[in-house]
């Protein structure tokens, strides 16, 4: 029901991926933050029925179950602010016709609209301190991270947001329990888990994986093992 697909080399800099995505009639989809800014279509049958902007979430969005189809292009962080005229930190768990920031656009072919109008990559500081803090799965010291890439800790904090829409201790977090859900997709070990990705304890794992997702790392497994609640991504 989900697919992804590669951008195209133009856009790779500033573009994660393309995706669509056809939750049912029956499933009930959870969307995980992932630390991007999305434009997302609707569409029932051949119909486009919105064009809305995602901008990046804390905490998990639920879509009922619908006959709707969804077509969406996930920016890389911090790429998206050049495109929409807006920070990121404005557009921060909200959803905003696309229409609103962008007037007058033509949203059904994504991938020719952003040809036209190519993207920005992020700043190559932002840049350097998402690449660190994902290659890092969300271990890393962020303190250290503004005075490795020469700024302050609080300019880089302020920069961040407003490029990727939530600071580096916040995207450290988001990265990390995406890390939690693709170690445990096979088989979870929480407690080994926690102490893999440098959490205090399994409870410590526990809480804030509830706090972004709304469930427990138990529920979350359980319920996707059913295919009643899945992440839309867990690309980072």
């Amino acid at each position: 029901m989900y697919t992804e697909c590669r951008p195209p080399e133009a856009l790779a800099a500033s573009v994660e991926c393309f995706w669509t995505n056809t939750p049912g009639p029956d499933t009930v989809h959870r969307v995980m933050p992932d630390g991007a800014i999305d434009i997302v279509l609707t569409f029932v049958g051949e119909d486009l029925t919105s064009a809305t902007v995602v901008g990046t979430m804390t905490t998990a969005l639920v879509v009922p179950p619908s006959m709707v189809r969804y077509v969406g292009v996930r920016f890389l962080p911090g790429a998206a602010p050049a495109l929409l005229g807006v920070p990121a930190s404005e557009l921060t768990d909200r959803r905003i016709a696309l229409d609103d920031v962008w007037p007058g656009v033509e949203p059904r072919d994504l991938a020719s609209l952003l040809l036209r109008r190519p993207v920005a990559p992020p700043p190559p500081d932002i840049a350097a301190a998402v690449r660190a803090i994902r290659q890092s799965r969300g271990v890393l010291a962020v303190a250290a991270l503004g005075p490795a890439l020469g700024v302050s800790r609080q300019q880089l904090a302020r920069r961040f947001a407003q490029a990727v829409g939530v600071t580096p201790k916040t995207f450290a977090r988001i990265v990390r329990m995406q890390a939690v859900m693709r170690r445990a997709a096979a088989r979870p070990d929480w407690s080994g888990l926690a102490y893999e990705l440098g959490y205090a304890d399994q409870s410590h794992l526990v809480n804030d994986f509830r706090t972004l997702t709304g469930l427990t790392p138990g529920d979350w497994f359980q319920n996707s093992k059913t295919r009643q609640a899945a992440p839309v991504s867990i690309g980072v």
